[in-house]
């Protein structure tokens, strides 16, 4: 059952990501598509023994179109507010969809409210604070001010 919900949630998050990249861009955007079609899988994870597989292919879709969103929207705005950059898309990719499948746990697995609504706040809370000592270390190493030098590769 594992397998089969995966597969669901992943394949639901892959057509939800097409839909979603049209309509948010206009196109489909190829790095929503790299990115935001594994959302169902993160999803899935706190799940994926115990929901259905309707109720995983939904999970799916709804963590596509959440990731591609992120994506679309969600990730410049918050790059100008913090001025810095998720240059993997972990918020977009693992951060909002983790929540998502999270949340989705309270529905489907019966008893967990207030214990997973704790795990989750004691998540985000170990994330943010992670994520800000780890910027805070590497820019002790100094910043770049281009991302990638195609002369850095040459030999």
């Amino acid at each position: 059952m594992t397998a089969i919900n995966v597969i669901l949630a992943l394949s639901g998050a892959t057509l939800a990501t097409y839909f979603a990249s049209v309509a948010l861009r206009g196109k489909v955007c190829i790095a929503d598509i790299a990115n935001a079609a594994l959302a169902g899988g993160v999803a899935i994870g706190s799940t994926c023994d115990i929901a259905s597989p309707t109720i995983a292919f939904i999970i799916g879709v709804l963590a596509g179109a959440l990731s591609t969103f992120g994506f679309a929207v969600i990730q410049d705005k918050l790059q100008k507010l913090v001025k810095g950059i998720d240059t993997c898309g972990v918020m977009y990719l693992h951060g909002l969809p983790g929540l998502l499948g999270g949340i989705a746990a309270v529905f489907v697995v019966k008893g967990i409210v207030s214990t997973q609504f704790a795990g989750i706040a004691i998540t985000v809370v170990i994330a943010v604070l992670a994520g800000f000592i780890a910027g805070k270390v590497l820019s002790l190493f100094g910043r770049r001010t281009e991302p990638y030098l195609d002369s850095e590769e040459t030999a």
